[in-house]
């Protein structure tokens, strides 16, 4: 038995099959041809009735995730109360997956919540998406590097164009957390934070820069010139 608006039962949707349909994928195939159409079936306020809606209406008629599920084309809402990553940027990652239309995702970010709302097939999906993303980060560390030889201030900048070089170069995504180079000119250090990884790379490359650079003097002994001309023109 179905309910629907009389709007809704206006409508035609003619379904062509190349054989018989068994009785028992019938329902299945009507929740497919609806979804098609920007329909979906979601269960009646009574016992044994079904209503047919608008998709865009799925949010006001999905059942709790926590209930027990047997169809994936049943419209749920999950609620998703995340560790470690922020809700904003999995919200973002999912959205291109949500059906259309129906599906939504609601982020709460101080709350660390994401609440998503689409048919339960899709749903059970986003569950391994959010959980290989919502995983802790590196560990953040400080770290002090004592410059030797180079203008500190110089050296931090050259630092920072050399590891953006390195990352454009290696394609790299950014990292949640981006290696943060600060100096000091009083204590000629330079100031790293970031990650055991990020922190052993910029080391690596400021003490291949950081080196004594070698002075040699040699004496002329000038026949003609005047060692003040040369002096002139050397300059």
């Amino acid at each position: 038995n179905f309910v629907y608006e009389s709007s809704i039962g206006a409508k035609r949707i003619t379904i062509q099959a190349p054989s018989a349909v068994p009785e028992s994928s019938l329902m299945d195939l009507l929740q497919s041809a609806l979804k098609i159409n920007g329909f979906v079936v979601v269960d009646g306020d009574q016992p044994g009735f079904m209503k047919i809606i608008p998709a865009k209406d799925l949010i006001h008629e999905a059942k709790s995730a926590d209930e027990t599920v047997k169809n994936p084309l049943t419209a749920v809402s999950k609620i998703y109360r995340l560790e470690h990553a922020p809700s904003q940027p999995i919200q973002q990652a999912i959205k291109p997956f949500l059906s259309q239309p129906g599906g939504s995702a609601i982020s709460f970010a101080e709350q660390k919540i994401l609440i998503v709302t689409d048919f339960d097939g899709t749903i059970k999906k986003f569950d391994e998406i959010i959980q290989l993303v919502d995983q802790p980060g590196p560990e953040i560390k400080t770290s002090f590097y004592k410059v030797h030889h180079l203008e500190v201030a110089a050296l931090a900048q050259q630092l920072r164009q050399l590891l953006s070089s390195l990352n454009t170069a290696a394609s790299r995504q950014p990292t949640r957390v981006a290696l943060a180079i600060q100096h000091d000119e009083r204590s000629k250090q330079l100031i790293f934070v970031g990650s055991n990884e990020q922190i052993k790379q910029a080391t690596e490359i400021v003490e291949s820069l950081d080196v004594e650079l070698e002075t040699t003097t040699t004496v002329y002994q000038f026949k003609v010139a005047s060692p003040e001309r040369i002096e002139k023109i050397t300059k």
